[in-house]
């Protein structure tokens, strides 16, 4: 039976089957059971402890399981079933005399106390945590042990009743709506000498002692029902060991859950306008009588007086507050009651809006600013912001020397006008408007305005002011632009006349009366489309007076006819209008452009597909090839404006240039030869060595021999020379042969150039000619001073003398038997300081042998010589023929005779023969013949003992 055990995630399903459990029996034969890996923080052991305290009650305590969502339940046994033990912590009954189905208590704290539990001796409990990721089976039973106090049971004192305290939302005798909800306990117990407690709750007028049914638990809230106006009491009913009881009751407690009406608020004034900003407006609260209000700001807004209160019983249910609104636009102010049981109304909003903002006029500029005398003149006026304006000519001030009567156009709309009439006398006048005339939805009325613009009252003539010619025409030509603008073509200041109107005639004309005039203003249409003509404008202008004024302005001609315009020249750029560095650098011009006199040209770079007629920027000056224009790697063209003096123009452009101003880079030049830097004999044969020239494709380069060589093959020269030039193929690569003239330090440099005549900078290529090759090496061997080498010679390797003279110390060798010999050392190596190496060899076989050696130097050149010898390796043969006789006596002789083969030389001699003697024998030695190749040795006995033997060891030969 597990404790608190866990379900445990998946990933450790595995691993807790391999752990057993271990079952422990605990306190009252309670049960807790562990499981290997299992979470300790979710493991709950159960009850710990259950301690009698003074009061009489129990404290249940057990370890707290640190895990959220938890709570603990309480159970006791079921059937009032005691255990068989009176001793504390007794475990004697089954666990199924328990209900776990219905707890008597539940807490989320690690304790409980035993107040409202059936408290009398031997009660078992039992406690369990409940939470979603627990299964909690544990029956850790602890007991209360009073079996003591029934042997004394008629000593018990009976109980005291002391008091029944209302707490929580009860201790003011009422329970509203909100303390309902909360549900707390309502009462607390002072009494002494029980056992036990039982509760109820009951309407006032019962007797407590008459109420049967009586239950474990505090009452609650929720206990005294939810009746509003219900009047109720809790009744006790306390125990001792005898089973006497004493009955006590709280005071009343009155179930008030009805909230307070709020049923309406209202401001006095839900528009509030600039004159009311400093005055409160009335917030009138109506609802319930008797209850209590609070009046808030939510926006724009402070309470004066009368934030809280009580509803006026006086006049049934109402309140006044006073707020001052303190802003522009929306204000809202919030009411809401609360009774005497505490219930809240919901919260009543009232929303105004403020308008501080008055109507604004302003009066406009006047359509004239000099009038004659009794001359009129009119003022535009603009409203804002009103919806009401009532505009008359009292509301208008007149200020000034001049004396105007007054008349007002359109008086009650926005725009209404003001008009001065009959200004009797020369001076100035202005006006201004009073305050009043237009007010806004809000009631905010407009204020007075400022003085208008002053007008000059005159009773001089008018003359003519400023009749000039304008825009195209300004410079007295039409050309065909400004024709087809078709703007005006003159400007005029009328003041201080009535009307204007215009005419226009030839030059040759005189304005006058007889003239057509018209109050359009002519524009460049009007005057002529023929080229050549010459036209003037008339003006006629009129007073107040009617007095006609009339004037000419200068003479306007036209002239439409574009100029005939050749397309430039281009120069001082390479074949194909390819402009290169060089070029760009020179700053030439770049084009040549004939114009006939009176015209004037202008010139821009353009992208070869950009119009020239479009807006470009054209300056007089001619372009020249650095122009910043030509950029590298675009196509330009010039384009040409050709303009006349009336200031027609036309339009050509050049043919395209394209740019290249990029210098290409310095060609890579390379030759095998040259890896070393040095070319030997070989390497510089009568065609040269080749040299490879590497960079852009389709450029041109050009090879120079600089010191000691020629070109000899390649390019565009035929045979040899100083120079050669060619074309880099379609891989950027050309090849040119090249020949040292003389051994010695050489040069050549190498220039590209790409097609536009960009030239690279020079590639110079060093290299030293070694073109003589080393003194031929001399071979020698002391053991050839005899013309042949012997066995003995030949026995250990034999010394070469290998000499090319001290001018090649330093020069590296190569040594080689050709035939009949091995090299046995130095078969390469470096001449020492006096340009001689020594090498060694051994001969095969006897006979002819030979051998050669090679001298290198730095730059290549190898110079040989041989040597040749002869090889005697086979030694001459001695033979002993049969004696004359096999035996001699004393005094007698005997001859040998001996044969020799492969000598040249023969020189037998007596001590040349070793005798060998056994018994005493001995004898004299001679010698015939001792230098020929058929000797005789001659043995003359001298002692009887016979002769044994003879033995010659050694014939010398040379």
């Amino acid at each position: 039976m597990a404790s608190g055990s866990v379900k445990p995630p998946r990933i450790l399903s595995f691993f807790l089957s391999l752990f057993f459990q271990i079952q422990l029996l605990v306190g009252c034969g309670g049960l807790i059971a562990t499981t290997g890996f299992e979470e300790p923080s979710l493991s709950f052991s159960g009850i710990r402890s259950l301690k009698e305290r003074p009061d009489g009650s129990w404290l249940l305590e057990w370890e707290p399981i640190q895990v959220v969502n938890l709570t603990y339940e309480v159970f006791t046994r079921q059937g009032g079933s005691e255990p068989t033990s009176s001793a504390v912590g007794a475990n004697a009954s089954a666990e199924s005399s328990y209900n776990f189905a219905s707890p008597i208590g539940k807490t989320s704290d690690s304790f409980f106390v035993s107040d409202n539990l059936l408290l009398k001796s031997n009660t078992c409990f039992v406690v369990r945590a409940k939470h979603s990721e627990l299964v909690d089976t544990n029956f850790k039973e602890l007991c209360t042990g009073h079996s003591s106090r029934a042997a004394n049971i008629s000593n018990v004192s009976p109980p005291i009743f002391n008091s029944l305290t209302l707490i929580n939302g009860a201790a003011d005798g009422k329970l509203n709506a909100l303390e309902m909800s909360a549900d707390q306990p309502t009462v607390a117990l002072d009494a002494l000498s029980f056992m036990y407690a039982r509760f109820a709750v009951a309407a006032q007028s019962v007797n407590c002692s008459a109420i049967e049914s009586y239950g474990v638990g505090i009452p609650r809230a929720s206990d005294f029902g939810g009746i509003d106006g219900t009047r109720s009491k809790v009744c006790v009913k306390l125990f001792n060991l005898t089973g006497a009881p004493v009955y006590g009751e709280s005071e009343v407690v009155t179930v008030a859950t009805l909230l307070p009406v709020l049923s309406s608020v209202q401001l006095s004034n839900v528009v509030v306008n600039s004159s009311m900003k400093t005055s409160p407006l009335s917030l009138t609260l109506n609802g319930s009588s008797g209850s209590s209000y609070k009046v808030s700001c939510l926006l724009n807004c402070t309470i004066v007086s009368g934030g809280e209160g009580v509803l006026s019983s006086s006049i049934p249910g109402v309140a006044t507050a006073q707020i001052l609104v303190s802003g522009e636009g929306v204000f809202r102010v919030a009411g809401k009651l609360i009774d005497k049981a505490g219930n809240e109304s919901s919260e009543t909003i009232a929303t105004g809006q403020a308008d501080f903002v008055a109507p604004t006029i302003s009066i406009g500029q006047p359509n004239f600013s000099v009038i004659p005398v009794n001359g009129s003149v009119s003022f535009p006026l603009t409203i804002s912001g009103a919806v009401l304006t009532e505009l008359v000519p009292a509301s208008v001030n007149l200020s000034g020397s001049s004396s105007c009567a007054i008349a007002v156009t359109n008086g009650t709309s926005a725009n209404p006008i003001v008009n001065l009439l009959n200004c009797s006398s020369a001076g100035s006048v202005s006006i201004s408007i009073a305050s009043g005339i237009a007010s806004d939805e809000s009631g905010n009325s407009s204020i007075s305005t400022p003085a208008s613009a002053v007008v000059s009252v005159s009773n001089a003539t008018p003359t003519v002011n400023n009749f000039a010619l304008v825009n195209g025409a300004s410079d007295g030509i039409l050309n065909a632009s400004d024709v087809a603008s078709n703007q005006p073509v003159v400007s005029l200041d009328a003041s201080g006349f009535e009307s204007v109107a215009y005419s226009v005639i030839d030059s040759a004309g005189s304005c006058g009366a007889y003239n057509v005039y018209s109050p359009s203003v002519p524009l460049a249409a009007n005057i002529s489309t023929t080229d050549g003509s010459s036209k003037v404008v008339c003006v006629k202008l009129v007073n107040s007076l009617g007095t006609s004024t009339y004037a000419a302005s200068p003479s306007i001609v036209v002239d439409k006819t574009a100029p005939v315009v050749s397309p430039p020249t281009i120069i001082n750029v390479g074949v194909g209008n390819k402009l290169n560095a060089t070029q760009a650098a020179a700053n030439l011009p770049i084009l040549n452009f004939a114009y006939a006199a009176g015209e004037s040209p202008g010139f821009a770079i353009a992208d070869s597909s950009v119009q020239c007629s479009s807006a470009l920027s054209y300056s007089p000056a001619v372009p020249t090839t650095g122009h910043p224009g030509f950029v590298n790697g675009t196509n330009k063209v010039v384009c040409v404006k050709l303009s006349d003096a009336a200031g027609n123009s036309a339009y050509s452009f050049s043919s395209a240039i394209s740019t290249d101003t990029q210098v290409p880079l310095a060609p890579v030049v390379s030759a095998a030869v040259l890896s070393d830097t040095l070319v030997n004999i070989a390497e510089n044969p009568a065609g040269g060595f080749a040299v490879v020239i590497q960079g852009e494709a389709g450029a041109s380069f050009t090879l120079t021999c600089a010191t000691n060589c020629s070109v000899v093959s390649g390019g565009t020269v035929a045979g040899g020379g100083a120079s050669t030039t060619g074309s880099l193929n379609a891989t950027g690569s050309a090849s040119v042969n090249v020949k040292a003239t003389n051994s010695g330090a050489f040069a050549f440099n190498t220039v590209q150039t790409d097609s536009y005549g960009n030239a690279s900078t020079a590639t110079n290529t060093t290299g030293t000619a070694v073109l003589s090759a080393p003194t031929a090496p001399t071979l020698s061997m002391t053991a050839l001073a005899d013309t042949f080498i012997s066995i003995s010679e030949n026995a250990s390797p034999v010394n070469v003398s290998v000499s090319s003279g001290a001018s090649a110390s330093g020069l590296s060798y190569t040594f080689s038997c050709t035939s009949n010999c091995e090299v046995k050392s130095g078969a390469t190596g470096t001449l020492n300081a006096s340009g001689t190496a020594t090498p060694t060899v051994q001969v095969y076989t006897g006979g002819t042998f030979a051998m050669s050696a090679t001298v290198t130097d730095a730059a290549g050149n190898i110079s040989s010589g041989t040597l040749s010898g002869t090889a005697d390796l086979t030694a001459p043969v001695v033979s002993i023929g049969s004696p004359t006789a096999t035996a001699i006596t004393a005094s007698g002789s005997v001859s040998f005779p001996i044969t020799i083969t492969g000598s040249s030389t023969v020189n037998l001699l007596q001590t040349n023969v070793n005798t060998t003697y056994t018994g005493g024998v001995s004898c004299t030695v001679a010698v015939t013949n001792g230098t020929t190749a058929s000797p005789t040795v001659l043995l003359q006995a001298q002692h009887l003992p016979l002769l044994r033997h003879l033995q010659l060891f050694r014939l010398p030969h040379l």
